[in-house]
């Protein structure tokens, strides 16, 4: 069976940390390259996983404000002052399996409710 992908923007070390763990998130994960936007991007994309630190990058918030139609779950150290479009947050530092859980959430709600809310960081 083939996993789901996660779309990942990261900074380095979030990336670095991510990849740690991947094999037992359960799902196959492709790192989104800020320098290459147009050769990242996949239809099979489950849903995608934001560090809330690319979020100061104006450039890097548009860019992900773009992917309206996958469920985005927002990681963050602290409240950010970004304006990003998700569908969950998670605060850092967060166990395995609540991160775990927040994505298969996220993913399992946007399958089966089609007018799942998206909420706006202010």
């Amino acid at each position: 069976m083939l996993k789901s992908v996660l779309l990942v923007f990261g900074s380095k070390n979030f990336n670095n940390s991510i990849e740690e763990i991947k094999e037992n998130l359960g799902y196959s994960l492709l790192f989104f390259n800020f320098n290459k936007p147009h050769t990242n991007v996949t239809p099979s994309v489950a849903g995608i996983i934001v560090d809330s630190q690319i979020c100061e990058n104006k450039a890097n918030l548009e860019i992900i404000n773009k992917f309206n139609k996958i469920p985005i779950l927002l990681v963050q150290e602290s409240n950010t002052n970004e304006k990003i479009s998700f569908n969950e947050k998670i605060s850092l530092p967060v166990f395995f399996l609540d991160l775990k859980k927040k994505i298969t959430d996220i993913i399992a709600i946007s399958k089966f409710n089609l007018n799942y809310i998206i909420k706006i960081k202010n």
